[in-house]
This record gives structure tokens, C-alpha cells and sequence, in this order.
């Protein structure tokens, strides 16, 4: 498949890519090869593979939700560099 020169340079505009003189050549035949190449994989016969979205099989780590005993204040304000007497110390921001 041959790409015109505009459709190059408007591919170009649209990635904010600026080449060159030289490299607009370049730029042209390499992505005809890529577009080549994914006409080549678009002749295969996939009718018989299945669809995936994601090419590992990863099954998610879930895990039931589980409620736990969380910290005591105390151990909370533990290592706070400043905490009073139910909570955290910050700087006013506003």
C-alpha cells in the first residue's frame, strides 16, 4: 500500500511530529511497511481463535472482604509527630 505525501504529512500534524526534510522519506516507508504487515495478519483465518482482551490469563486476587480489628488510637497517634487527644495534628492549610 503507497501513502501520499499528504496523508504523511497530515499523520504527522496529527501526532504533533515534525520531521526533518530527510526523515519525511523515512518516516513515509516505514510506516507503509507497517501498514503492510498488519494487512498481511489481517488475511489470517481467526474464526476459530477466541476473542481475548488480555493476552495473559491472569485470574484477579480477590479475596472475601473480611472485616478485622483495625488500630487502637494509641497506636494510631504512635509514631504521629504530632497527635492530640482523638486524632492527627496537621499544619492549617487554608
Amino acid at each position: 500500500m503507497s501513502i501520499s505525501d499528504r496523508e504523511i504529512q497530515h499523520i504527522a500534524e496529527l501526532a504533533k511530529l515534525s520531521f526533518e526534510p530527510g526523515q519525511l522519506d523515512v518516516f513515509a516507508r516505514q510506516l507503509t511497511q507497517i501498514i503492510d504487515y498488519m494487512q498481511q495478519l489481517n488475511q489470517l483465518d481467526t474464526s476459530r481463535v477466541a476473542p481475548t482482551y488480555h493476552p495473559g490469563h491472569h485470574k484477579a486476587g480477590l479475596r472475601e472482604d473480611i472485616a478485622e480489628a483495625g488500630l487502637s488510637i494509641e497506636q494510631a497517634l504512635a509514631n504521629a509527630p504530632e497527635g492530640g487527644e482523638r486524632g492527627f495534628i496537621v499544619p492549617k492549610i487554608i
